[in-house]
């Protein structure tokens, strides 16, 4: 390794024998983007199960409930396997769920008060699922409740973990669109159950942590494309250790030329968004206000791609992490998806304000002063931070990762008071 280890339902008519709206009809089945959307963050309240607070409990036929308590089929509990934690997949404490069992949490933020959905509209809920010593898989079924706890129609998704181990974690998802005809004003909550069959309850405890819910939005007018998806024209740097590939760029590992691939044009304050794909273990990075020539991390900024569940990484620093500023401010763990899946990331930087947007949840919100005035975490002069301006790109480090729907939005600076 080198130094730098640096969260689906289609509301579409199709008429006639029009093929292209068929081929985005067909995309948007498979759970796949045009590139002109992203996910906006929901700011959904205790969705990292800390404490029992907005969550409950519901026995699946009367349909009673109450508060989620430390025992019961359906409670909040402490997880002590270190082998996950260290890489983020859940926290201390989880929603644990016997065969049977129901969890409820209601779509609220912090202050209590309810997230509106607006019908028509489409979002993603995304969540991180195991098993805590059971002998047989969990399955866990999930869905939209209404206030009278009636499930919304084609809101649900069912998964079954892929090992009744407790190391055997998942991050999974599920896109839906709020039907047309539901009530505007109406409040609404996601249920949890347990499906699986066995002899006893707690032949199968399946957990649940890391919630997040976001708005699947079009891009804002505004966005460039760096990425015509067939050459790197506009890009400049180790072109000969990238390829295109089915509409993407590619680290080429057997190149022996990867190296850093940069924008040709420079930027300085912007929102940068794209999809990247990792392999097992996978290691880059994005250069941001970088020069051409250098370190990106040092005579720049480098936020960390890195397939983070690997065992090769056990022993490394918070801020190495993926979503984290090299060095300077580590980011949450736990809301990437699996090797092989493609991933949404949103970089805003403006100013000496950084925020890196995961999978439709803030992983990084940083003020660089801020997260400096006592040094840097890496116990290096990091002198790039004091670039307002400079390209953006991927900083290959051998590993075979893709990057598709490549664009940015230029911001206007901000004004000083």
């Amino acid at each position: 390794i080198s130094e730098h280890v640096h969260h689906p339902l289609a509301r579409t008519t199709v008429s006639g024998d029009n093929e292209p709206m068929m081929m985005i009809l067909l995309l948007l089945c498979l759970g796949l983007d045009s590139g002109t959307t992203h996910l906006e963050p929901l700011p959904l309240f205790n969705g990292e199960a800390t404490n029992g607070e907005n969550w409950g409990w519901m026995h699946p036929e009367s349909r009673g409930g109450g508060s989620l308590k430390a025992d019961g089929p359906a409670r909040f509990t402490t997880v002590e396997d270190e082998s996950d934690h260290h890489f983020g997949a859940f926290a201390d404490h989880v929603v644990a769920l016997d065969a049977g069992a129901t969890a409820i949490t209601e779509i609220e933020d912090a202050a209590g008060a309810p997230i509106p959905l607006v019908p028509g509209a489409t979002y993603e809920l995304s969540w991180s699922q195991g098993a805590i010593e059971a002998t047989t898989a969990p399955i866990i079924a999930v869905h939209l409740l209404n206030r009278e706890l009636q499930e919304v129609p084609g809101t649900r998704t069912v998964n079954t973990c892929s090992s009744a181990g407790a190391k055997h974690w998942s991050r999974q998802r599920l896109r839906f669109t709020l039907p047309d005809d539901v009530d505007p004003d109406a409040d609404y909550m996601i249920a949890f159950q347990n499906l699986a069959r066995t002899q006893t309850p707690t032949d199968s405890i399946g957990a649940v942590d890391k919630l997040a819910l976001a708005q699947v939005v079009e891009d804002a007018d505004g966005f460039q494309s760096l990425f015509n998806g067939r050459d790197l024209t506009g890009w400049t740097g180790a072109l000969k250790g990238y390829r295109v590939n089915d509409g993407a760029i590619e680290l080429d590992p057997t190149s022996n030329a990867w190296g850093n691939l940069y924008t040709e044009q420079e930027f300085d304050d912007f929102i940068f968004r794209f999809e990247f794909k990792l392999t097992p273990g996978a290691n880059n990075g994005i250069g941001i206000r970088a020069p051409l020539g250098g370190d990106a991390a040092y005579q720049g900024m480098e936020v960390q791609v890195l397939e983070n569940t690997h065992s090769k990484y056990a022993g490394l620093k918070p801020w190495q992490f993926h979503g984290s500023i090299y060095g300077i401010a580590a980011a949450e763990l736990g809301y990437q998806r699996p090797p092989g899946e493609w991933n949404h990331e949103e970089i805003l930087v403006r100013g000496r304000q950084v925020r890196i947007t995961l999978n439709g949840h803030v992983i990084l919100d940083t003020n660089l002063d801020e997260a400096t005035k006592n040094g840097t975490l890496s116990g290096r002069d990091h002198p790039g931070l004091a670039r307002t301006k400079g390209h953006v790109g991927f900083c290959g480090h051998g590993d075979e990762v893709a990057f598709r729907n490549i664009r940015i939005s230029r911001l206007a600076p901000e004004k000083a008071p």
